[in-house]
């Protein structure tokens, strides 16, 4: 609830009511989280307050400016509050930062698996895949062969759902990278709580190149890279990293996409699958396999031989 009390009054409430439900039939949120946001725009927003205390219906409101402009608003915080990558932090909840300490002391297997879940759902990369992973790890590894070598870029935290328990993994490495410190604390955890010598972790940004990664590795090539919903991000937010993405030192491929917004809940199948063909262009790669689950699907590309 909002600390300004005109926020409350009977003509402001019909106004966030309103809002919110424009917001809701847009995105993948509850009128009840949906809300606290739209009050926190509105609180900002003096020229609608002051409009909408002057005694105008909320269908008047919705034909002038400041009402559309607060749209906007809502839906671009709403949207932004979709796209973090840590969960909400509330009263009696369990940090994703605390889960990651618990899981680093953790002694006990099960306890570990629990754990290492939680952090799972709480992070973006892999809170959607949640529902779908026995589905999608049975598949990848029928896809993947008896790989030695895995190279997993942009890891998130998918790495502490790996089956690595399972008997077609014979891994010898499994190297985890990504640029968010808190996500590498968080598979460094898991190494940890695992012991599992083979699951290396490194901080790296693309935009330092594989050599430095390679270096940092202790490994020159790697039998299998995972690029998990990575090229569809890379292409809407720093297009010309796809080229470096495009020289993965990874003799397989697998690369995936969303079938459906995070946000909007819509298709976005045919456009993502668009974007890695494209990107199958720039890399010199085919498509060798493929495998999907309700919300993802997976391509494995193999380099086109000359």
């Amino acid at each position: 609830m909002t600390d300004d009390p005109r926020i409350e009054r009977e003509e402001m409430r019909e106004l966030v009511d309103d809002i919110v439900a424009r917001v809701v039939c847009r995105y993948r949120i509850s009128p009840a989280d949906a809300a606290p946001i739209v009050r926190a725009e509105l609180t900002k927003d003096r020229e609608l307050r002051q409009i909408a205390l002057s005694g105008r219906s909320v269908k008047q409101l919705a034909r002038m400016g400041a009402y559309k402009r607060a749209v906007t608003n809502a839906r671009r915080r709403v949207y932004y509050h979709l796209r973090r990558y840590k969960a909400q932090v509330g009263d009696g909840e369990r940090t994703f930062e605390s889960l990651t300490e618990q899981l680093r002391n953790s002694t006990d297997t099960d306890t570990s698996r629990t754990i290492a879940l939680e952090i799972a759902a709480m992070h973006v990369s892999t809170r959607e895949r949640v529902d779908w992973l026995e589905q999608f790890n049975h598949q990848l590894l029928s896809a993947i062969g008896g790989c030695r070598t895995i190279l997993d870029v942009g890891c998130g935290v998918y790495p502490l759902t790996f089956p690595f328990d399972d008997p077609r993994v014979e891994l010898e490495n499994y190297v985890a990278v990504d640029k968010d410190p808190v996500v590498v604390e968080a598979v460094s955890a898991f190494v940890h709580a695992t012991r599992n010598d083979g699951l290396i972790t490194v901080r790296w940004d693309i935009r330092d190149g594989w050599e430095s990664l390679l270096a940092k590795s202790g490994r020159e090539r790697f039998d299998v890279g995972f690029l998990f919903k990575l090229i569809p991000v890379l292409n809407r937010r720093d297009r010309p990293m796809l080229e470096v993405l495009a020289h993965t030192p990874g003799d397989c491929l697998v690369v995936t996409g969303s079938k459906v917004s995070m946000t909007r809940g819509k298709s976005v199948e045919r456009r993502e699958r668009a974007v890695i063909g494209r990107f199958c262009q720039t890399s010199h790669r085919q498509v060798a396999g493929e495998f999907s689950t309700d919300n993802e699907f997976a391509l494995v590309l193999k380099r086109i031989e000359d």
